[in-house]
């Protein structure tokens, strides 16, 4: 086994693969260490919690924390995204960058803020999407293979 470092892979997600490349999203995906997997835990950890008579319960908002967070310790840039109407709302400064893309859809070329990144997760991208993109970071062979098709 050889630790190194491990530079950022582009990927494109399942969902975007048939479109055209001037429409799909690139993620810019770095491995997970086991750091940040004992940091995810502890923050899905505390989201939960028993009650007295031996429910689970879950805190929505700290779910919500955890995984921008996981989004952002994972993600170092977004290029191309075309943003939901929650998101371009709350991010006038990144909509004055927004390209009119094919079908006449705005497009932030490129996203590199912690903030802004775990703003994705908090504006509403699909759970599925969310998953993808920490499997990939969770298995390092599956970046690695990424990396190939660059």
């Amino acid at each position: 086994m050889i630790i190194s470092d491990f530079d950022p892979v582009p990927i494109v997600l399942e969902c975007d693969k048939d479109l055209p490349k001037k429409e799909q999203t690139i993620w810019h995906i770095r491995p997970k260490t086991s750091r940040d997997g004992n940091r995810s835990q502890c923050q899905y950890g505390r989201a939960h919690k028993t009650d007295k008579d031996g429910y689970d319960e879950f805190d929505e908002h700290r779910l919500n924390d955890a995984d921008a967070n996981e989004l952002a310790r994972i993600c170092v840039k977004v290029e191309n995204l075309c943003p939901n109407k929650l998101y371009a709302e709350a991010h006038k400064e990144l909509m004055a960058t927004a390209k009119k893309g094919p079908r006449g859809l705005l497009w932030i070329p490129v996203i590199e803020k912690e903030e802004d990144i775990k703003d994705i997760v908090i504006y509403g991208i699909d759970q599925e999407y969310l998953n993808e993109l920490i499997r990939a970071a969770a298995r390092r062979s599956v970046l690695e293979e990424y990396d190939r098709k660059k």
